[in-house]
């Protein structure tokens, strides 16, 4: 964590994950898939994957930067309960900075089924969660303090499933229905769905 003036902390983050493919080939149907992946870090930050990959991820949670005195512990429920105030980004209150790396783990699970040689259908589930419970701020990716007015839309966990059906009547045309449920839950618990409906037209070349 370095801001270029007060703070210059090294934290060590660390990860794990396997994915497979296999093809069960039940039924006779030769074509189907089953892929899965799974992953557990601490401080992995953007490198998480499964579910919900692709938004953003502190590496760290801290209260630096953070309106001075608001109490970290009652913002977030912290049920550590650090009663520590938010700490202003100054050389006198560096001092006071509380960090630790954030804790992550996911998983998806998907699979492809042929109906014919040129249409297919592949539904998956996936899930990735975040321990962000403790301190307000995160980290951003180059190690300096994030906007801590926008921890709040930090997410603790996704949800994602979609299914779609695919259509490739040549080799470079892709087309078809997909559709996609996605379940939020942030810092504070608040807690959303979205659910969309696509439709696709791909020409490759």
């Amino acid at each position: 964590m370095v801001d270029g003036a007060f703070v210059n902390r090294n934290y060590i983050g660390y990860g794990g994950g396997f994915s497979g493919d296999v093809k069960p080939a039940w039924f006779g149907w030769t074509k189907d898939d089953i892929g899965f992946s799974a992953f557990a870090g601490d401080g992995i930050g953007r490198y998480a994957g499964g579910g919900g990959s692709g938004n953003y991820f502190p590496y760290l949670e801290t209260n630096y930067g953070a309106p001075a005195g608001t109490n970290i512990a009652n913002a977030v429920g912290n049920p550590l309960g650090y009663g520590h105030a938010g700490v202003a980004p100054t050389a006198a209150g560096a001092k006071d900075i509380l960090a630790r790396t954030t804790p992550a783990w996911g998983g998806e699970i998907w699979y492809q089924h042929w109906w014919t040689p040129t249409i297919r259908s592949t539904a998956e589930f996936g899930v990735t969660h975040e321990d962000i419970n403790r301190l307000v701020g995160s980290s951003t990716s180059n190690g300096g303090p994030a906007v801590t007015s926008g921890a709040s839309a930090l997410n603790k966990e996704i949800v994602d499933v979609h299914a779609n059906v695919l259509w490739s009547p040549v080799p470079f045309i892709d087309t078809g229905l997909e559709y996609l449920w996605t379940h939020r839950q942030t810092i504070f618990n608040a807690k959303g769905d979205q659910n969309i409906a696509l439709a696709m037209f791909k020409l490759k070349f």
